[in-house]
């Protein structure tokens, strides 16, 4: 049967298929197990290791602390000063707070080789830092801090060019594995947790500086226990979640395997908030996926 498989991979899968079921005995509106294990690391970084079937991955992130944008940040940009006006703002991309990093590991699967990352792993991680940065992550930037001296923290005023201020910032590193299908599912549902379970690290914070400024003073470099850190603020109805979808012989399949998408004519990934709004839709290649279909599948997330 297995040889079968191999040689006719096409007609195997439809002989299932016409029976209402899918080679792995699952309906097709049907997603397989997934287990989360949390806190798989130590230490105030939030880690969490997802298995769906038989893909797995595990991520983790952890907070630091980089130059901040204006104060006068907002949003995705922040207003800056141009250099032949006295009065003109103009508008200039702030720094991201999020540095996401997508490795599919050899021991995946015999299609991942060592080595720079293969074409499949930077659009995989494109599309996480999409749904990432529009939806998990705090609409607003965290408080910033700045660092002083010795000289400085006994001075009356701090010179803000010396000690520009800092702003946390968030490392999330995503490892695939193993790959059997849904990686997409799979490493934004391990990351969104690994956010979940982020502490920031306990600071010790002096009387804050001028009101201008609007930043506390960072003293001296404290470590404190995992217990006094603080954990990160998520809006849990705005997490994201994910199911994709594929269609083969005009048939929609949930939670496609690694065997069925190398068949489908179409794939699609349905990205829902935790409250089960609509937040995206990710059509990676294929064919177009007619409006029926695409409710179709829109409905089954819901449900999932």
């Amino acid at each position: 049967m297995e040889a079968f498989r191999k040689l006719y991979p096409g007609e195997y899968q439809a002989r299932y298929q016409r029976r209402g079921v899918r080679p792995d005995g699952r309906a097709c509106d049907e997603v397989r197990h997934t287990r989360i294990v949390c806190g798989v690391l130590r230490g105030p970084v939030g880690s969490a290791l997802v298995r769906r079937g038989r893909t797995a991955v595990i991520a983790s992130a952890s907070p630091r602390l980089a130059l901040a944008a204006s104060s006068e940040s907002s949003g995705n940009t922040y207003q800056a000063m141009d250099s032949s006006s006295d009065d003109t703002p103009t508008s200039t991309a702030a720094p991201t707070i999020l540095a996401l990093n997508v490795e599919l590991l050899p021991v995946c699967g015999p299609s991942h080789r060592p080595g720079r990352p293969s074409a499949q792993a930077q659009s995989l991680c494109r599309r996480l830092h999409s749904v990432l940065s529009s939806s998990a992550l705090p609409s607003e930037l965290l408080p910033t801090v700045r660092i002083l001296s010795s000289a400085e923290q006994d001075a009356e005023q701090a010179d803000p060019a010396c000690c520009p201020p800092l702003q946390w910032r968030f490392c999330v590193d995503v490892y695939a594995l193993e790959d059997a299908g849904g990686l997409f599912d799979a490493c934004l549902l391990a990351a969104v947790s690994a956010l979940q379970q982020l502490r920031l690290p306990a600071l010790c914070l002096a009387s804050s500086s001028e009101e201008a400024q609007n930043a506390p003073v960072l003293t001296m470099p404290t470590v404190h226990p995992f217990a006094l850190c603080e954990p990160l603020s998520l809006r849990a109805d705005r997490l994201p979640a994910s199911l994709s979808f594929g269609v083969l012989d005009g048939q929609l399949l949930a939670d496609p395997t690694h065997h069925e998408d190398e068949l489908l004519s179409a794939s699609l990934h349905v990205v829902l908030a935790g409250d089960g709004q609509l937040l995206l839709t990710l059509q990676p290649g294929g064919e177009s996926i007619s409006p029926v279909l695409l409710a179709t599948a829109i409905k089954q997330a819901r449900q999932h």
